[in-house]
């Protein structure tokens, strides 16, 4: 597979106000799509969403997949399918408070 996107970023310790987006890509020609997320962080959570009329005043999102990640454990997500516009969104999961450190995310696409 080839690395289609990366997303890496130092998180700041503290409680998120709103979720920010890591990636949002269109991967709707390739055959296969897997996400590789690590963070060493504590209440780190990632969406995973598809976007209806990206690009649009009218674009929708919708989650996939919601996941709350492990420090120190990396976490794969495989699509076996074109999966259209695709969104990836961090925030602290509920009212616990994010841990200082680094947050990785790879995608990956293949035909």
């Amino acid at each position: 597979m080839a690395l289609q996107d990366a997303f890496r970023t130092t998180l700041t310790a503290g409680t998120m106000t709103a979720a920010e987006t890591a990636i949002e890509r269109r991967v709707d020609r390739q055959g296969k799509v897997m996400l590789c997320i690590y963070t060493e962080s504590a209440n780190v959570e990632v969406k995973i969403q598809y976007v209806f009329d990206a690009g649009t005043s009218d674009a929708l999102a919708k989650d996939i997949q919601t996941i709350d990640l492990t420090s120190g454990t990396l976490t794969m997500v495989n699509f076996d399918f074109p999966t259209g516009v695709l969104r990836v969104t961090y925030n602290n999961n509920d009212s616990d408070s994010i841990t200082a450190n680094v947050l990785k995310i790879d995608l990956h696409t293949a035909r």
